[in-house]
């Protein structure tokens, strides 16, 4: 019961967590790659509203690469996260559902 508590509360701290650095890094990486466009518009418009926000083909272009590189962190943190939890789930115990099953009965 524990380790399922604690599963799901990772992921949903997780994501908050990735949803945080994917911000901020936006407000910093917007603004080193383009001066056209606040970094507020594309947190308020998304992935998927990029290309609306853009005014021409090299802005769309700088703010898909300052969107990537506002991303790392996040995939950073993911990776981090499973390499933490590598080692334990291959120190937990392993069972055979069906042979706990017939056991049980």
């Amino acid at each position: 019961a524990i380790a399922i508590v604690f599963w799901q509360l990772g992921g949903a701290v997780a994501v908050s967590i990735g949803q945080t650095l994917l911000l901020n890094d936006l407000h910093f990486n917007v603004p080193k790659y383009t001066s056209a466009v606040a970094p507020k518009y594309i947190i308020n418009a998304g992935a998927g509203g990029i290309a609306a926000i853009a005014q021409s083909p090299p802005v769309l272009r700088q703010l898909r690469e300052a969107y990537a590189e506002s991303l790392k962190g996040t995939f950073v943190l993911a990776l981090v996260k499973t390499c933490l939890a590598l080692p334990f789930t291959a120190g937990m115990q392993w069972l055979n559902i069906n042979e706990v099953a017939e056991e049980r009965r």
